[in-house]
């Protein structure tokens, strides 16, 4: 299952000082989508537990991939640093 509006999107695990690491995810909209973080994590706390929820949707134009296809997540881990201090809560 695919969020409406995402093109493609990866998991990315980053540090937080309230649970050592936290999960977010780097998205990448379909053409002419309009950047809406909310309803992204809303899809995903209604198809995933809590723990595999993204907290923090940080939106980019290309996932980067190595020569053979593989999705390089620590080229885009420190663009989640601004988050490391935020404990987030389930709700």
């Amino acid at each position: 299952n695919k969020a409406p509006g995402v093109k493609a999107g990866i998991a990315v695990g980053f540090e937080n000082d309230w649970y050592g690491e936290e999960v977010g995810a780097y998205v990448e909209l379909l053409e002419g989508e309009k950047e809406n973080s909310e309803q992204i994590i809303n899809f995903c706390k209604a198809h995933l537990p809590h723990a595999k929820t993204p907290k923090v949707i940080v939106f980019g134009n290309e996932i980067p991939v190595t020569s053979t296809g593989k999705y390089q997540r620590r080229k885009v881990a420190h663009l989640f640093s601004d988050w490391k201090e935020i404990q987030f809560r389930k709700n």
